[in-house]
């Protein structure tokens, strides 16, 4: 039997090659662009689970309150001595890991070569009993204070493919380290990514409850409820944030939550994080995306095979009067969907193997996540329950009575079928069209869009961290000496630029308020030229000069200033406000009131920042320069000016970077979402283009009679096409009108989370209502064309 139902599909699909091909091509398309979906998702939620104890590993993060009861932030740092503590404290607490924020810009000297490394950290002995790192030479036991860990591949660059183990090298300008081990590379799925690892023993600050500049990691004990955990470390809180509050003279406290490691990527989105993280609404759209993309496959499959089986009522009728039951009829067109499905399954995979030969992106399904093999199995059985039982159902039900009597053969099941089907199509397509736009002319937009200084023209050079009142004379003579090119406006050193974070924050109020009155503020800490240097504008004041004393005076931004409660910024000039810097507290004196920009990212609310002289004890990080000239050749030229005078001064590697693609730099993988949306939204059009192209063949086919009567009867080309057209916008525009209000709901949610947005105007509607009365015509008109043109002399009399 198997052997007669695949000789009737072979005679079938070779009388219907065309509509069986476009059928498998499309579906194997459709799969293929499901797998790399969820390819994508399943990779974004694997993060750090490489770490063989993952489920236990939790990251302690801390809302501070300024004053005692007014939330002011979340960082994903705390105190140095947090971990110690709560394993000597809590039983529950089996291992804690203390890691730096990464620190970039980092020297590393190996005899006459110097090489520049950003990803570096410092951490506790204890951080190699927390994280999974997989030695390759050496060890992380007897591990003493100065030594560090490389990973293979900058061992490699540093040492070539000689064994490295005890070898030493100079780390930040004179302090010689010694190599206790390498280790393989870490994933890229791992929310921090370190080449370097220093081990630090001391603890000079064992009892500091005032900055929290570390990462804490802890472990949990297996069979510890986190949530009950994290209940009791409330008393915890309270005890420390009172010796926080009395060590920072300020009213403030701070309450501990936990993170678990493997949500850390796609949930967490605190000050002084590691790296950028991602984005869990940007997955959860794609798992929807998914979903569509599937849909509209399997309903393309459903709308094709209804479109090639339409003329095979004859054969239907004839076989159910010879006494075919309905589980034979089930059977053959089960199994004659189930090979259409088979093969088009098989298409998808040729193409997903073909991937590496035409784009370089490659699936190795032997390292794929146990939850990329249950979504694969999910699409599969998708697959098989709309693709291959719905569609032989839906014929196996025709009435055949009917059909001998000359009425419509079809259940009311299988008439709306069709149209059903298109118009989920077109609803998906059209959200999928919304979202693509959207995100593009938003990106566009925040792009283009002025940060509140002039960025275009600067160039940066990175600083390994020099502390300014050392270097003052080193660094003021390589100033002189750039300020005398001629392609050169301006120079100015800071410890942060624009499109970059803050490095550090501190509370603040009037010297004469109580410190119940404290708010959160960040610095930057910048010399005088800063301001020139990115036409920053002062509104009210002037900018400190930059003399070792003037070091306590400061400019700080629009948000301050509204943050003192000051509506005039005159009344501000010469007002004294407090502000801790490390351990010490000061009082500085404002002496100007700088326009509100956006410092790090045009997605973030502008903060409240205080301008502070670097004199006052501030790291340089960064070199600025503004050039005259935006001539490609006249800017080289200045450049290779900057980095002769670089070398003279320094024995660092001279790296520049443009300060505007700071800003565009932050959304790439916005950009690269943006891309994937684009071409699933492309697909999704031309899917439902050919879901289209199905069902104008269905209807001209079954309406190829009422046409002969109405062009008998006067009727011209025109008309019939715009009658059949009439029907087809109808479908389109209950699509368009259902997917509105739903592409609305998403795009606005999505849009919130920037701080500047575009605003939703014709930008919106014009081009879906455009691209999809392109696809629609050109999806129709054939199928229409061939209907009206028919000589319906020739249907009246049943032949063809």
């Amino acid at each position: 039997m198997i052997y007669q139902y695949l000789n009737a599909a072979f005679r079938f699909f070779k009388k219907k090659w065309a509509l069986s091909s476009l059928n498998i091509v499309i579906f194997g398309i459709g799969i293929a662009a499901s797998v790399l979906i969820l390819r994508k998702i399943s990779y974004e939620y694997s993060y750090d689970k490489f770490n063989v104890n993952h489920e236990n590993i939790y990251r302690v993060s801390h809302d501070h309150y300024y004053p005692y009861d007014a939330y002011q932030s979340s960082t994903a740092t705390s105190f140095y001595p947090l971990g110690q503590e709560l394993k000597e404290q809590y039983p529950e607490v089996k291992e804690f890991a203390k890691v730096t924020s990464k620190i970039t810009n980092s020297t590393v000297k190996v005899g006459d070569n110097t090489f520049r490394e950003d990803d570096v950290y410092v951490i506790n002995p204890s951080f190699f009993n927390v994280f999974t790192i997989e030695m390759i030479n050496g060890d992380t036991s007897n591990v003493e204070r100065f030594d560090v860990f490389l990973s293979e591949s900058l061992a490699t660059k540093l040492f070539g493919e000689t064994n490295p183990v005890g070898e030493s090298l100079d780390l930040w300008d004179g302090n010689i380290v010694r190599v206790k081990g390498v280790y393989k590379d870490v994933p890229e799925n791992s929310h921090f990514r370190y080449d370097l690892l220093a081990v630090t023993l001391h603890d000079r600050e064992r009892n500091n409850w005032q900055n929290y500049g570390y990462h804490t990691y802890i472990v949990l004990n297996d069979g510890i409820n986190s949530a009950e955990f994290e209940e009791k470390l409330v008393s915890f809180s309270k005890e420390f944030s009172k010796l926080s509050d009395e060590q920072s003279n300020v009213d403030y406290r701070w309450e501990i939550k936990l993170q678990p490691l493997t949500s850390i990527h796609l949930k967490s989105n605190l000050d002084f994080e590691h790296e950028v993280n991602g984005d869990l609404q940007s997955v959860n759209l794609l798992i929807i995306i998914g979903v569509f993309i599937i849909i509209i496959s399997c309903f393309n499959f459903v709308n094709l095979t209804n479109s090639m089986y339409a003329k095979r009522f004859s054969e239907f009728f004839l076989r159910k009067i010879h006494g075919a039951s309905l589980a034979n009829l089930l059977k053959q067109y089960a199994f004659e969907s189930f090979i259409l499905l088979l093969i088009g399954l098989s298409v998808g995979a040729l193409i997903l193997f073909a991937l590496p030969y035409f784009s370089g992106y490659s699936i190795n399904l032997s390292s794929q996540t146990e939850w990329f093999y249950w979504g694969l199995l999910i699409i599969i059985s998708i697959c098989l329950i709309i693709s291959v039982i719905l569609p032989s159902s839906g014929f196996a039900l025709i009435n055949p009575l009917k059909f001998t009597k000359g009425q419509d053969s079809s259940n009311s099941l299988i008439k709306g079928l069709g149209k059903s089907l298109i118009v989920v199509q077109f609803i998906i397509s059209f959200i999928l069209i919304a979202g693509a736009i959207t995100i593009n002319e938003q990106l566009d937009f925040i792009i283009k869009k002025n940060p509140g200084i002039n960025v275009s023209d600067v160039v940066t050079v990175d600083f390994p961290g020099l502390y300014y009142p050392e270097q003052e004379g080193d660094l003021n003579k390589m100033k002189f000496d750039l300020e005398k090119q001629a392609g050169i406006q301006n120079v100015s050193f800071s410890g942060s630029v624009p499109g970059r974070g803050f490095n550090n924050d501190a509370s603040f109020r009037f010297v004469e308020d109580p410190s119940d009155k404290s708010k959160l503020n960040y610095l930057l800490f910048v010399t005088p030229e800063y301001f020139d240097t990115y036409e920053l504008e002062i509104l009210e004041g002037k900018v400190f000069d930059g003399r070792s004393d003037d070091s306590l005076s400061i400019v700080i931004n629009e948000t301050m200033a509204t943050e003192l409660g000051v509506e005039n910024y005159s009344d501000l000039i010469g007002r004294k406000v407090v502000m801790p810097y490390g351990t010490v507290y000061s009082d500085f004196e404002i002496v100007g009131i700088a326009k509100d920009y956006y410092h790090e990212s045009l997605k973030e609310n502008i903060v409240s920042c205080a301008f502070v002289s670097m004199q006052y004890g501030g790291y340089v990080n960064k070199l600025a320069i503004r050039l005259n000239d935006s001539d490609l050749a006249a800017r080289q030229e200045s450049i290779a000016a900057v980095k002769k005078t670089f070398n003279d001064l320094f024995t660092h590697t001279f790296e520049t970077s443009l300060v505007e693609e700071n800003y565009s730099g932050q959304f790439n993988s916005y950009a690269d979402f943006s891309n994937l949306i684009k071409a699933l939204s492309v697909l999704a059009i031309f899917m439902a283009g050919v879901g289209l192209f199905g069902l104008a063949s269905n209807e001209t086919a079954k309406r190829t009679k009422e046409v002969a009567i109405r062009k008998v009867n006067g009727a011209r080309i025109l008309d019939i096409y715009v009658l059949f057209l009439k029907y087809f916008v109808k479908l389109i525009g209950l699509a368009f009108i259902i997917s509105l209000p739903v592409s609305l709901y998403f795009v606005d949610d999505w849009l919130n989370n920037f701080a500047v947005k575009l605003e939703i105007g014709a930008w919106f509607i014009a081009p879906q209502i455009l691209i999809i009365t392109i696809v629609g015509f050109i999806s129709i008109s054939y199928y229409l064309i061939k209907a009206a043109s028919q000589n319906p002399i020739i249907i009246l009399r049943n032949k063809e």
